[in-house]
């Protein structure tokens, strides 16, 4: 029986200083039977000719090189529509798979013909890959208002997004935790493969960490009150309370009662 094709997608934005160390993760593998699909949203900095130059020498990479920036949803979407494969394996430009994911998943999902959407449990690092800490999401996290898989780590069947359709375009932070929403509203099921499979990188703390929180926090905040009014997604107790949780820190940042705190907590 000839392997199924697996579609890795890599999705690509000025990270021209880590999108190699991915790539060279995805070309390791030690199964197959698959391509790769890049597609870069209009860097600025050397990510196109780095990736111009894995491709002339490696067949099956296949590019997407877009001249302006069109977000992360349409970015990933273009490359989903030029796969091929039978699955579609999700990859971030600046992560690292590890040998055997593909492989794992692959045979995980050829026994598991009901299941639609795998993820996987991931190490978390910042510089050093051998320097990290362990992640995982449980499939019961959905009752708790959160998505049940981590993205980057994710196989999919690409019937999947032809029958429930693809990344919202509109939606430009948090692209996952929608698409995800709406699928498991829709019936697909998900799973977690209980291996460590990828090492997701999280960059250092800066100046503008805390205003970043606070867009993403709002952001699934709306994203969560979507799963609840147009999905008809029902959360446990813990989930509606993480709910307000979200919108109590947006309003309290809204408020500036930070600084208010800030003033006052000597007087």
């Amino acid at each position: 029986m000839t392997a199924p094709l697996v579609s890795v997608v890599l999705a690509s934005y000025n990270n021209a200083g880590l999108i190699s160390e991915s790539i060279r993760s995805i070309l390791n593998q030690t199964y197959s039977n698959f391509e790769v699909i890049i597609a870069d949203d209009g860097s600025d900095d050397d990510s196109q000719s780095i990736i111009n130059k894995f491709a002339s020498a490696y067949p099956r990479i296949k590019t997407i090189l877009s001249k302006q920036n069109e977000g992360i949803s349409n970015n990933r979407n273009k490359a989903i529509r030029k796969a091929t494969g039978t699955y579609i394996a999700i990859v971030d430009s600046d992560d690292i798979c590890l040998p055997t994911r593909l492989s794992e998943q692959v045979k995980y999902l050829e026994n598991h013909a009901n299941v639609g959407v795998l993820g996987t449990k991931w190490y978390v690092f910042t510089d050093n890959p051998d320097n990290f800490v362990k992640g995982n999401l449980s499939i019961n996290d959905i009752n708790a208002g959160k998505v049940p898989v981590h993205n980057p780590t994710t196989m999919i069947r690409k019937q999947i997004f032809d029958n429930y359709g693809l990344f919202d375009s509109r939606i430009r932070y948090c692209e996952d935790v929608e698409l995800y929403y709406r699928w498991y509203s829709q019936g697909v099921v998900f799973r977690n493969l209980n291996r460590y499979l990828t090492k997701y990188r999280v960059a250092h703390g800066n100046n503008t960490g805390e205003n970043i929180n606070a867009l993403l926090y709002w952001q699934l905040f709306k994203l969560n009150m979507m799963a609840i009014t147009k999905y008809k997604i029902r959360f446990s107790l813990s989930g509606y309370l993480f709910t307000l949780k979200l919108f109590l820190y947006c309003l309290y940042r809204s408020l500036r009662l930070n600084h208010i705190y800030s003033v006052t907590r000597d007087i």
